[in-house]
C-alpha cells in the first residue's frame, strides 16, 4: 500500500524472462561490447541490446542534524507507532470534513483503506514519459 511511480517500460514479454530469480545477476555481455545479460546460477537467461536496456536505481539517505538526532534514529525513541499514525490520519480526515468510524483494524479494513487511497492519492506526476509504444511510433 505504498505509492510510487516507477513503471515498467517496453514490451511485457522481456520483463520476466524464464528463469528469473532473486539471485539473478545482471552484467555486461562478454559477447556484445555494448550489450547486457541476465544470468541465474551462471546460466544466461536473457541478453539485452544496449538500445533496449533500462535500469532503475533507487537509493536513499539518512541525514542527521547532530549526534543526538542520530542516536534517536538508532534507538527508535521517537518512532511513531501504528496507532499514532492512524490517529493522525483519522484526525486529518475529520478536519477535512469527513465523517468516519474509527476502524478496529485499520491495516485490513478495506473501507478505511479505500478512504485513505481516495483522499491521499497523489495522482500521476505532471511530467510523465509517453507510453513506450507511442514513443516508438513518434
Amino acid at each position: 500500500m505504498m505509492y510510487h511511480t516507477a513503471e515498467a517500460i517496453g514490451p511485457a514479454a522481456p520483463r520476466q524472462p524464464e528463469g528469473l530469480a532473486t539471485n539473478s545477476m545482471m552484467s555486461a555481455d562478454p559477447n556484445d561490447p555494448t550489450g547486457w545479460q541476465i544470468t541465474t546460477d551462471g546460466q544466461v537467461i536473457q541478453r539485452i541490446p544496449e538500445e533496449e536496456f533500462r535500469l532503475l536505481i533507487r537509493w536513499g539517505a539518512n541525514l542527521f542534524t547532530d549526534y543526538a538526532d542520530l542516536k534517536r534514529s538508532l534507538d527508535h525513541s521517537d518512532d511513531v507507532s501504528n496507532d499514532q499514525a492512524f490517529d493522525l490520519l483519522i484526525a486529518d480526515l475529520r478536519t477535512r470534513g469527513l465523517t468516519l468510524e474509527t476502524p478496529t483494524d485499520p491495516l485490513t479494513d478495506q473501507k478505511f483503506i479505500t478512504l485513505l487511497t481516495r483522499n491521499y492519492d497523489p495522482g500521476k506526476p505532471s511530467i510523465f514519459p509517453p507510453e513506450p509504444e507511442k514513443a516508438l511510433a513518434a
